[in-house]
C-alpha cells in the first residue's frame, strides 16, 4: 500500500515527515542527505521503512538497551525518535537518531543496511 507523502526541501536534503506508529504518535523527519528533491530510490527506501517499522523497532529496542547498559550502566527507557537519515547513493541505508535522558547531549544513533544493524553509538552515528 502506497502512502501519499508531502516532500519538502530542508537544509540537510530532501525531507518528508513520516508517521510511524511503532515509534510514537508524532511525525518524524526523514531526510535524504544532500538530495535536492525526492527520487525513486528515496520513495522506495521510505516504503521499505514504513513496511518494516515493526522489525526496525524490535532491533532498535534490543540494541539500544544493550548499548546503554554497556556504555552507561543503565537502561534507556525514554527513547524518542528525532530523525531518520537516508543515504542519497546507497539503497536501504537507514540512520536512526534518538534523544534520551540517559545522554541528553549526545543521544543515540543507529545505522542499518536493510534490517541489518551496522553500528550503534552517539547520535552522529545515524548520519555518518
Amino acid at each position: 500500500m502506497s502512502v501519499e507523502l508531502e516532500y519538502y526541501a530542508d537544509d540537510e536534503g530532501a525531507a518528508v515527515d513520516l508517521l510511524l506508529p511503532t515509534f510514537g504518535s508524532e511525525p518524524v523527519q526523514c531526510i535524504n542527505l544532500e538530495a535536492h528533491s525526492p527520487d525513486d530510490k528515496m520513495r522506495n527506501d521510505i516504503q521499505f521503512l514504513i513496511e518494516k517499522q515493526n522489525a526496525f523497532s524490535q532491533k532498535i529496542t534490543a540494541e539500544t538497551q544493550a548499548y546503554c547498559k554497556r556504555v552507561y550502566g543503565a537502561e534507556a527507557t525514554d527513547l524518542i525518535l528525532v530523525k531518520i537519515y537516508l543515504s542519497p547513493d546507497a539503497k536501504d541505508n537507514f540512520g536512526f537518531m534518538f534523544a534520551t535522558d540517559i545522554d541528553r547531549e549526545h543521544g543515540i544513533g543507529l545505522k542499518f543496511v536493510g534490517l541489518e544493524l551496522k553500528s550503534v553509538g552517539s547520535s552522529e552515528t545515524a548520519f555518518l
